[in-house]
This record gives C-alpha cells, sequence and structure tokens, in this order.
C-alpha cells in the first residue's frame, strides 16, 4: 500500500512538472482517494471474515476438547465406582463355620464304620473350605499327579503350589482312651496303638501328597474332632514325629485360624488386583488430562497469532490513516471547477 502511494505521488509530481496543471491535480487526488477509500473497505471486510473464520475454528475445537475430556472423565468415574463398589463387596464378606459337635461319647455308636468316619471327615472339611474361601481357590478330591492316581481329600491353589489337606480320624484306639472303664494297661497299650496310627497316617499324607514343584513342602492332616485332636497333641514325641514328615496336623478350632490367614492373603491379593485396575484408571485419567493439555495450547497459540495478527494490522491502518491526513486533502465542492486548459 505505501508504495502504491509512492506512485501516485510521484505521478502527482511529474504531472505538476509537465504543467497538467491544477484540475488534472485534483482528478487524480479525487481516483486516488476513493482507491483508498475502496481498499480500506476491502480491508475491513476481510479482516472481519478472517476474524469470523477464526472465531468459528476456535469455538469447533473447544467443543471438541470439551466433548472429549467429558466423556473421558465419565468412563474414568464410572471404572473407579466400580472398582469401589467391588472393594466393599469383598470387606463384607464374612465366613461362618459349622458348628460341629466336639464331643466323642456317642461316636461309638454313630460311627460304627471307618468309611463312615471318612465320609464324616471329608464333609466337615469341605465345609469349613466353603465358608471361609473363595469358591474358586481350593478343590475337592483333587488329582495333584496322575501316575499316582491319589486323590486328596482337598487342595488349596497358591501361587507356591497346592497345599494339600487329607482327613484322616483315627477314632478306633482312641475310643478306648476315652473310656472310663478302661484300665490302666489297657489305656496304655490303646495310647501306643493310637501313636502308630497317627504315624501310619502322617507317613502316608507326606508320601503322596508332597510332591516338589507342584505341592507346598507341608500339608495339613484334618481331625474332625477337637477330643481326638487334643490327644494327639499330648504327645510331644508323636507331633514331633508329624512335623518331622512335613505333615501339620490340625482340629476343626486351629484349621480355621488358618483358614482365616489363608482367606486375608486372597482378599489382599484381590484388593491389590483392584489397585492395579484403580491405577490404570488413574494413569489414563492422567494421559488424557496431558492430552487436553496439548490440546490447550495449541488453542492458545492459536489465540496469540491472531491477537498478533490482528495488533499487525491495526498498527497499519494507523499509520495508512496518518499519512492519508498529513497529505490534507478536502472533501470536493460541486461549485469547483477546475480551469481551462486552453
Amino acid at each position: 500500500m505505501e508504495s502504491v502511494l509512492l506512485v501516485v505521488l510521484g505521478v502527482i509530481i511529474v504531472a505538476l512538472f509537465l504543467g497538467g496543471g491544477f484540475y488534472l491535480l485534483k482528478t487524480l487526488l479525487k481516483s486516488f482517494e476513493d482507491s483508498l477509500s475502496r481498499s480500506r473497505m476491502e480491508l475491513r471486510q476481510n479482516l472481519q471474515l478472517t476474524t469470523d473464520d477464526l472465531q468459528k475454528k476456535l469455538e469447533s475445537i473447544r467443543t471438541e476438547v470439551d466433548q472429549k475430556l467429558s466423556l473421558s472423565v465419565k468412563q474414568n468415574f464410572d471404572s473407579m465406582t466400580t472398582v469401589s463398589k467391588r472393594l466393599e463387596e469383598l470387606q463384607n464378606v464374612t465366613g461362618q463355620v459349622v458348628s460341629l459337635s466336639q464331643g466323642v461319647k456317642d461316636l461309638s455308636r454313630i460311627l460304627e464304620t471307618p468309611k463312615l468316619r471318612g465320609a464324616m471327615g471329608e464333609f466337615q472339611l469341605a465345609e469349613m473350605l466353603r465358608e471361609v474361601l473363595p469358591e474358586d481357590s481350593f478343590e475337592e478330591q483333587f488329582l495333584i499327579d496322575k501316575k499316582s492316581k491319589e486323590q486328596v481329600d482337598a487342595v488349596i491353589k497358591l501361587k507356591e503350589g497346592y497345599l494339600c489337606i487329607d482327613s484322616k480320624f483315627p477314632l478306633s484306639n482312641a475310643k478306648k482312651i476315652f473310656d472310663a472303664s478302661t484300665s490302666d494297661e489297657e489305656l496304655k497299650l490303646a495310647q501306643k496303638a493310637f501313636a502308630e496310627d497317627v504315624k501310619q497316617m502322617a507317613a502316608s499324607i507326606s508320601e503322596k501328597y508332597i510332591i516338589p514343584d507342584k505341592t507346598l513342602d507341608f500339608a495339613f492332616m484334618f481331625i474332625p474332632t477337637e477330643s481326638v485332636y487334643y490327644e494327639l497333641m499330648k504327645n510331644s514325641d508323636l507331633h514331633q514325629y508329624c512335623l518331622k514328615k512335613h505333615v501339620i496336623p490340625v482340629s476343626p478350632n486351629s484349621f480355621y485360624a488358618y483358614l482365616q490367614a489363608i482367606a486375608i492373603g486372597f482378599r489382599g491379593l484381590k484388593i491389590q488386583n483392584e489397585a492395579k485396575k484403580i491405577e490404570q484408571a488413574l494413569l489414563k485419567l492422567k494421559s488424557d488430562f496431558q492430552k487436553f493439555g496439548v490440546d490447550f495450547e495449541k488453542v492458545g497459540k492459536h489465540l496469540k497469532d491472531a491477537q498478533n495478527q490482528y495488533n499487525n494490522v491495526e498498527d497499519r491502518v494507523a499509520k495508512f490513516g496518518t499519512t492519508i491526513d498529513k497529505l490534507g486533502l478536502e472533501p470536493q465542492t460541486p461549485e469547483a471547477q477546475p480551469p481551462s486548459l486552453n
């Protein structure tokens, strides 16, 4: 625009020097003023179009960013709500153990056969496992090694391997110990026979159900009644023998305590898994927020560029107006006639 002005001024000066006269000068100035007015109007229209287009683009970008951020935040909070509900369910889980009679006075009449005694022990063991542990954490009548075809009454599935539990009920000789009519001589023989029964059971469990790389290096021998278990624990040598065989005798009460400890471990593992899900959700939220920050920074840059462009155009228009004002141009009236050139 400044170069055009210089050219026009140059033409005016040449015209003056060539003697074109005042009329030619006024005509040229009028033409230049009209051209300048049209240019200024076109400049304003172009600037308005550019501003409107920029505002539309900024509004579109802002709407898209808001929609994506809202959707991402909603999905992440829905995921966190689901995880929170699951954690509450875990905290509300409580175990109740079926209370069975601990007396042995009637066992001699109820449990006459070894098969029935074994079934009772297996049933009680299974009920305790169902009451305390998650359903997918144990299995009944489990075949550890297909080659041996020996099924253990139950296993608890741990990360380190299977924890085997076998129910044993050495009641035959235990009844004589509990019988008040048994003489001292018979009592000693019954206690010795009871110890042999327990040793054979412990050795069998150790041999069949402790398998390297498949099971833990110890197993539980579940004794269904507290009185029989107490008789075993009174004999320290017999207890030590079981431990040497890596077999731990447990009664319903002591086994319940072990199960509670194991159940806490399972709950902790589930909480840990849920915590990982929460962490992943938070990391995704963080990533989405970082993307939003990048988009927001781009929007800010576009706004800054638009503002700088507007300021530059405004400065140029102001300078152009000042230049025009310096020319001292006045509107022409109809009465003013150019002098005749003849």
